[in-house]
């Protein structure tokens, strides 16, 4: 078996000066690793470690394109590495967000946006593995080692979440728009609790105020609670509309003990200022040290005699008399937004939108037959997204989160603008921030989908689309709103048996 081979190249650059052709034969030891001889061009320059080797493949008179790394150079003969050996074989592509890297039929390419068009007219945060946040900017795709991060447009309505405006002191200066730092003092003075800004402070990217809470060495004088406002005028809400609030919080001294509740609250209000309804979610059980983001929804209820019109959201904490208090607790970043969660916005001086991502592609040739495969983490479940669409929106199969029910993925074919079984080839039970592995295969007739190995379920629609090039990634009508790591396809439909395998994170390292 000859590896014939066709140039070398500088990695990352151009073809190396002088073109042409080394004349070259790789013997490959196995699919890793492989041995280029070329005793007549040993002492030639242009071999170096480093180099990039795009040879031809001959197995089985099926010509294959692969890239090797040179490693090392010696005398006769120098030794190389099989570059792309990660890349799922016989891929039309396989795109790697979570390391930057891709190859589109057996090319590697420059990186992992590369062949893909990508807009968001709006900067975005997003996270990396060890929960440090960074900025991008206009156009430019939300990429860290937790893969391409693809969300819905989304505003954050409250008016500053970047702590313009705050100051260590006592009592100190609270962020501005948010609940003065006098009114906090005078409310918690009434239970014999000192309240005083500590700090305020960036950290992994975010925004943090930081305040303490104690009695001394005494205990309260009664029984409270404290609602510290994010915005101290109510944020424009009406009626049945749902909304998702989030702040980061960590324990930064002291703990919670003493308080009955250390959480989340969201109410609505109506035009007479009634409170139309209240939820709290109490995080006082796993406050702990580490920064941890955590939300509450809202739905805004119908009432003909009060009309809701603004919301309001904040910390909640109540307390019962005679326990003594201590505590030091991290704020950072609060936002809150129309129905699901999504990555922090950073406000100052008022609200601020942020656009949905969206990627395209146009496929060299188009396909009727195909098995799409890889890795996806969920951020939020309230509302149906969409991974992969082959094809325009009136024609296509698609890969999506449920529409109705956001614990299962399903898979279906579009034809006419009619959607063809969408029920029948729905899998999995879903969670928030979890990693899955996907494979689903479509041929004439055909549609067949597994989640992290499970069961192969399969429909049989009544039409099908064939023919299909544009390939929409991580967007569409409704995006996955979430991360997508790894996303591969084989130009033609797979076995049940190998569909399966296809979706098991064994199968991208774990």
């Amino acid at each position: 078996m000859a590896y014939r081979h066709r140039s070398v190249v500088r990695t990352g650059q151009a073809p190396v000066p002088g073109g042409g052709v080394v004349s070259a034969y790789l013997y490959p030891t196995n699919d890793a690793a492989a041995v280029v001889e070329a005793p007549n061009y040993f002492n030639d320059p242009r071999f170096r470690v480093g180099d990039m080797i795009e040879a031809v493949v001959d197995r089985l008179n099926t010509p294959k394109v692969k890239h090797y790394l040179i490693s090392s150079v010696a005398a006769g003969a120098i030794a190389v590495s099989l570059l792309a050996g990660w890349a799922l074989e016989q891929a039309a592509f396989d795109i790697d967000f979570a390391n930057d890297r891709a190859v589109s039929n057996g090319a590697l390419l420059a990186s992992s946006g590369d062949g893909l068009t990508f807009t968001r007219n709006s900067v975005k945060l997003m996270d990396d593995l060890s929960g440090t946040y960074g900025s991008v900017g206009v156009n430019v795709r939300g990429r860290t080692n937790k893969g391409a991060l693809y969300e819905p447009a989304s505003t954050n309505v409250l008016t500053n979440s970047g702590m313009a405006g705050a100051a260590a002191g006592s009592p100190g200066t609270m962020p501005n728009a948010w609940i003065p730092a006098n009114t906090l003092a005078t409310a918690f003075s009434a239970s014999g609790i000192t309240f005083n800004v500590v700090s305020v402070f960036q950290e992994r990217g975010l925004d943090f105020i930081r305040i303490r809470l104690t009695t001394g060495a005494g205990t309260t004088t009664g029984a409270a609670s404290q609602f510290i406002l994010h915005e101290n005028a109510a944020s424009a809400a009406a009626q049945n509309q749902s909304w998702t609030g989030s702040a980061f919080l960590r324990v930064a001294g002291g703990s919670t003990a003493g308080f009955s509740v250390v959480g989340l609250r969201s109410r609505s209000l109506a035009t007479t200022g009634a409170q139309t309804s209240s939820v709290q979610n109490d995080y006082k059980s796993i406050l702990n040290g580490n920064i941890q983001r955590l939300s509450i929804y809202n739905t805004v209820p119908a009432d003909a005699a009060l009309v809701t019109d603004r919301l309001q959201q904040g910390i909640q904490l109540n307390w019962p008399s005679g326990v003594a208090i201590e505590l030091t607790l991290d704020i950072g970043t609060p936002q809150l937004e129309r129905d699901r969660l999504s990555s922090p916005i950073r406000t100052t001086t008022g609200g601020l939108p942020r656009s949905a991502d969206s990627d395209t592609a146009t496929l060299s040739s188009a396909l009727t037959s195909a098995t799409f495969c890889g890795v996806f983490r969920p951020l939020d479940l309230l509302e149906g997204g969409t991974l992969v669409r082959l094809g325009t929106s009136s024609d296509c199969l698609i890969l999506r989160i449920h529409s109705t029910d956001r614990t299962r993925l399903q898979a279906y074919s579009i034809v006419g603008g009619v959607a063809q079984g969408s029920a029948a080839t729905a899998v999995g039970s879903l969670a928030s921030d979890t990693r899955y592995a996907f494979a689903v295969s479509y041929a004439p007739g055909r549609i067949a989908l597994s989640l992290n190995g499970g069961a192969v379920v399969a429909a049989t629609p009544a039409a099908m689309p064939a023919g299909m090039s544009a390939l929409a990634v991580g967007g569409g009508a409704f995006p996955v709103n979430g991360y997508i790591e790894r996303l591969a396809c084989q130009p033609f439909a797979v076995s049940d048996a190998e569909l399966q395998r296809l979706a098991t994170l064994a199968t991208y390292g774990g």
